[in-house]
């Protein structure tokens, strides 16, 4: 009888296990191989190369390609295999300032590459908003720049952080210390802050995000960003691709990195990016107003009784004829910016009223 019971308890673990097992969903095939160990993956191998019906074509060139490809599947954007005919077509027109007043105190700032000739500009531009009494400020950190340098975005945190404050690391394996990034000056822009980001947010402004959320805890709107907070390197493989992989990787003050996970905004506000890039082109020249603010047709008013004239029944008159008024066509409006002044606009409504 006492035999009988550890044959008993297997059968019951084994039941047990069996049950557990039939509750969980099926493995996909990459998390199957995420299970095998080192020398299951060569057994497996050499299973393929002696029985496997196609095992002439497991040479060593295919297993090769497929040890990189793997790689490639596995690593995300850390490790790319790119076409040397698409060397340059990510970079775009470069990308500029844009800046100005949207109402009495609220500005918009939209940065492009952080060149020392642009930080010049923003600085002039950030002291012209304090002058004007403006409160808030509207960051812009969705402008596609891949000539924005996470050094540059150091120079540019100098407006909006206090001197001497460790900002962010770069880290390279093998390196026993990392390069430290500290502020150089006093703050310039001591007023509020929102910050626009999404999945096209660059390196550089995914670190002046990352540390201005830390150190002066403003509100995040857009989309998530793609968390791609590296340096890469790029070496020419073959004649026709070349190998792009990060070699530095941006990390903060607690040591934590963006990289793969990327941003998450406190607003969530989705917005196609054909639009965003029309907004972004035209607004280069005629500014941000135009995709914010809708124009309202005519009314009558003291002016036009004073001057005779009765600007609604033109209105009415070009509107009976199909002629363009300038007033009924649906504009493309930037859905991210209009979040935020109508956040600043249902907080200012909620504020408790000042004694």
């Amino acid at each position: 009888m006492r035999s009988l019971i550890p044959l008993l308890c297997l059968l019951l673990s084994l039941a047990t296990t069996s049950a557990q097992l039939a509750d969980k969903p099926l493995r996909s095939e990459a998390e199957l191989v995420d299970t095998l160990e080192q020398d299951n993956l060569q057994e497996a191998i050499r299973i393929l190369l002696r029985s496997y019906i196609k095992r002439d074509n497991l040479d060593s060139l295919e297993l090769n390609r497929a040890a990189l490809q793997g790689l490639l599947d596995r690593s995300g954007f850390g490790i790319t295999l790119v076409d040397r005919r698409s060397e340059g077509e990510d970079s775009g027109d470069p990308q500029q300032l844009v800046s100005e007043a949207l109402t009495d105190t609220v500005a918009y700032l939209r940065p492009g590459t952080y060149s020392d000739t642009e930080l010049n500009a923003i600085g002039t531009r950030l002291a012209e908003f304090t002058s004007a009494g403006v409160k808030t400020l509207v960051l812009d950190l969705r402008a596609r720049a891949s000539d924005a340098t996470f050094q540059g975005a150091a120079k540019f945190l100098d407006q909006f952080c206090p001197a001497d404050e460790l900002l962010f690391k770069i880290q390279k394996p093998g390196e026993a210390s990392p390069s430290l990034f500290l502020s150089q000056s006093d703050t310039s822009w001591a007023g509020d802050l929102i910050l626009l980001i999404d999945a096209q947010t660059p390196p550089a402004s995914e670190a002046v995000a990352t540390v201005l959320k830390r150190m002066r805890g403003p509100l995040l709107i857009g989309q998530r960003t793609p968390g791609e907070t590296v340096e890469y390197e790029k070496v020419t493989i073959g004649t026709e691709a070349y190998l792009r992989f990060a070699v530095a990787e941006l990390v903060f003050a607690d040591d934590s990195s963006l990289f793969r996970t990327g941003i998450t905004p406190d607003l969530e506000i989705e917005m196609e990016i054909s639009d965003k890039a029309y907004i972004f082109d035209a607004s280069r020249e005629q500014g941000m107003r135009p995709f914010i603010f809708s124009k309202r047709p005519p009314r009558l008013n003291e002016a036009a009784l004073v001057a005779g004239t009765n600007p609604e029944l033109d209105y009415a008159i070009a509107l009976s004829a199909g002629r363009d008024t300038g007033y009924d066509s649906i504009p493309i409006h930037d859905r991210v910016v209009q979040a935020a002044l109508d956040y600043l606009v249902t907080a200012d409504q909620l504020a408790p009223a000042s004694d």
